[in-house]
């Protein structure tokens, strides 16, 4: 569903059974969405408001957006949700994002050790 935009995630019992877009519905038993899908489910961190206490600003050369952070972990409901992406340059918090993610979904650590092992297992290849 990736570019399609979300009309409403179906939720049953507590927990995700599919997403609707457009005309489509696609089922599903788990979801990893940004906060822009749920803004329910998340909240925002930090005090946004510093900038006001310099007004009146004539012209402003910086964007501010809202850093958006999860309300609960989605094990429950299994709806996986990533944090707010932000300015980091080498994808550092990004990286660290989806390890979470993986965590939540899984209950395990992402082991890239362990995969290379299994493809040169399946593979024959390092």
């Amino acid at each position: 569903m990736l570019t399609k935009p979300i009309r409403e995630i179906i939720v049953q019992n507590g927990k995700v059974i599919g997403v609707t877009s457009e005309a489509e519905i696609a089922c599903c038993r788990q979801l990893i969405c940004d906060p822009s899908c749920v803004k329910d489910q998340v909240e925002r961190e930090g005090n946004q408001t510093s900038f006001a206490l310099l007004e009146p600003v004539e012209q402003k050369f910086v964007s501010i957006s809202d850093l958006l952070v999860l309300k609960d972990l989605g094990t429950e409901s299994q709806i996986f949700i990533s944090h707010t992406y932000d300015a980091t340059t080498h994808f550092e918090t990004t990286c660290d994002d989806i390890k979470n993610i993986y965590k939540r979904m899984t209950g395990s650590e992402l082991d890239f050790e362990e995969m290379k092992r299994k493809n040169n297992d399946i593979y024959g290849e390092d």
